[in-house]
């Protein structure tokens, strides 16, 4: 995928930066230049929405902004 999965996986560090930054209230945000479809296979369990498409995509807890 890129940065911050390696091939399909989501490394259990990462999961635990994610897990950590939503218990202390932080939204979280996937910003890539991938399209959402292929972006939300490896990160819809973690965060509250996507930059996706280079920008010209934005998804906010499941809903088009």
């Amino acid at each position: 995928m890129g940065t911050l999965a390696i091939g399909t996986d989501v490394p259990l560090s990462i999961q635990k930066a994610f897990y950590e930054l939503k218990k202390e209230g932080h939204l979280l945000f996937i910003c890539t230049g991938r399209p959402y479809e292929y972006a939300s296979q490896f990160f819809q369990q973690y965060v509250d929405g996507f930059i996706a498409s280079n920008g010209r995509y934005v998804i906010y807890r499941n809903k088009v902004l």
